[in-house]
């Protein structure tokens, strides 16, 4: 009861008035959605919920500060377009039987187990803890993905509001941090693939808030944090293992670094973590720091197998001339339900030699399965393949046989494919262009950052730049590390645009904090070129 009543307090506040005027407007409109869509209407609800809490929450976490509540409305916003637009709009550029398709589906099977009191997840794709995560939120609200896309909208005002206070924890003045968050809100990838369902809408407010708690602890360090980052790293490589890695190791290398502890006690105290982060990858299955991962992967053929086989379009591609399969299909009782399909897996996993797959009805008939005929057509490249699928690799071979100079050339050129792909040489449709539209401004963002950079360093010299930059290095070998096993492993676009998305996000981070000093100046001079143009129109009349 003190809780409701601090929080009545808070928001009836003179200078809040017109937040809680627009969270009122906000309710008012969705109970008349409510008449027209009644899922829209409990997704709208959820969120709202949501947004009130966040905002309680920034309030007494981090004071008002204006920015913040209006970078987070703005995401809100932004994203809450786009999920409409993706969802009524059935705007799907990747072809059908997308993973979310598959997420949503095994959603809610997990809601009508759960809610009929059954809480096996026998048959069900759960590798990882998102669909788990989805089917309980489907059994608290309506089992519907518009409802996951919206609670998916409130993910990433998160992701940008951590965005917002990376750049301030960087040492970026509150007009660059609010151009940073502007530019992860546009950005087209995290535009289209954080407001869909998939698990890395999820990974990327999880490694954005491990990174701010790597910056954090190296300027204050506290127990607490690091069992809050425990918590995040254990989470992260649940959903993503290389990208819980990167923010593993990228933490164990800059911390030490950056911490302001004296020598002795910063050993001490390093030492202690780097054994007890060990065991975050224990905890998921994947050995102590990760050793079974790496035994299990990192292996020429292994990596050949992913970067050459798995994504090619190429004609002597294994996949695009072995037929498939028989398959055995048992026959179904007409009001079955049907089986859930697993969605597609984009971590790297252990090649298998593909077995005839039996599903099991809950109550088989007494008819005969049938057997299908094995398909041995070429694979059809379809229009939902100029997006999503082999269209969309880039063949690049290791290089193992030739070498270790051919294998590190091989991986430096996907390196560079990953952080700057895909170039439009590499568009095999007219319709791919669009991805124009997410590289000519990251192309130019990285150019006026180069710029902003030397110009900085003639002025003030290397080392106040570094001093500057200190802070980035997380961020940087965190993007380093992922990119690192993007380019070692996958060779799809579509699948690096959605994976790479924190890492573009952490580069646009530390590029902006050196237009700190060029945007005051922009900003004093558009504002004195206002009061001029405002005091000579008051002059004329």
């Amino acid at each position: 009861m003190h809780l409701f009543k601090n929080f009545i307090n808070t928001i009836t506040t003179q200078e809040k008035k017109p937040i809680i005027y627009s969270v009122l407007f906000l309710a008012i409109s969705f109970c008349i959605v409510g008449f027209f869509n009644k899922t829209l209407a409990v997704g709208l609800l959820l969120l709202l919920f949501l947004t009130v809490a966040t905002l309680f929450i920034i309030f007494k976490t981090i004071g008002y500060d204006k920015n913040t509540y209006i970078i987070f409305l703005i995401a809100l916003l932004v994203h809450f377009g786009a999920v409409l637009f993706i969802y009524y709009g059935h705007f799907k550029p990747f072809g059908g039987g997308a993973d979310f398709e598959g997420y949503n589906q095994i959603g809610i099977e997990i809601a009508h187990r759960f809610g009929n009191g059954n809480f096996s997840l026998e048959g069900l794709y759960t590798d990882h803890f998102f669909p788990i995560l989805i089917g309980i939120l489907y059994l608290l609200t309506l089992p519907s993905m518009i409802v996951g896309q919206l609670f998916v909208v409130w993910l990433a005002a998160i992701s940008i509001l951590l965005v917002y206070l990376i750049a301030q924890e960087l040492g970026a003045t509150k007009k660059a941090a609010f151009l940073a968050s502007l530019i992860v809100i546009v950005y087209p990838s995290y535009l289209y693939f954080g407001s869909i369902l998939l698990k890395d809408t999820v990974v990327t407010p999880l490694a954005l808030a491990g990174l701010l708690l790597t910056i954090k602890m190296a300027k204050k360090f506290s127990w607490i944090k690091f069992l809050v980052f425990f918590i995040i790293l254990t989470s992260l490589i649940n959903l993503r293992f290389y990208v819980g890695y990167a923010l593993m190791f990228s933490f164990i290398f800059s911390w030490p670094l950056l911490s302001a502890f004296s020598p002795k006690k910063k050993i001490i105290y390093w030492l202690i973590m780097v054994v007890l982060l060990g065991f975050s990858p224990q905890f998921v299955d994947n050995g102590y720091y990760a050793s079974s991962s790496f035994k299990k992967f990192l292996t020429p053929k292994n990596i050949t197998y992913y970067r050459e086989i798995l994504y090619s379009n190429s004609p002597e591609s294994p996949l695009n001339t072995k037929p498939s399969e028989p398959q055995v299909v048992a026959s179904l009782p007409v009001d079955q339900k049907p089986i859930i399909a697993e969605p597609t897996v984009t971590q790297p996993s252990q090649p298998v030699n593909p077995k005839p797959v039996i599903p099991v009805a809950p109550q088989p008939t007494t008819s005969e399965p049938t057997i299908a005929q094995p398909n041995t057509s070429q694979p059809n490249q379809s229009s939902s393949e100029e997006f999503g699928g082999s269209a969309s690799t880039f063949f690049l071979e290791t290089g193992f046989t030739k070498g270790a100079l051919v294998f590190l050339k091989n991986s430096s050129q996907s390196f560079i494919y990953s952080l700057l792909g895909p170039f439009p040489w590499q568009f095999q449709y007219k319709r791919q262009m669009v991805g124009l539209v997410e590289t000519i401004p990251w192309y130019i963002l990285i150019l006026a950052s180069f710029y902003s950079c030397a110009r900085f360093i003639r002025k003030n010299g290397v080392l106040r730049f570094l001093k500057l930059y200190k802070f980035s290095l997380p961020l940087l070998l965190f993007s380093v590390l992922v990119l690192g096993a993007l380019s070692l492993f996958i060779n799809n676009y579509g699948i690096i645009a959605r994976i790479r998305v924190p890492v573009f996000i952490c580069l646009a981070l530390t590029m902006c904090v050196v237009f700190d000093t060029g945007l005051e100046n922009y900003y004093l001079e558009l504002r004195n070129a206002f009061r001029r143009f405002s005091l000579n129109s008051r002059t004329k009349i």
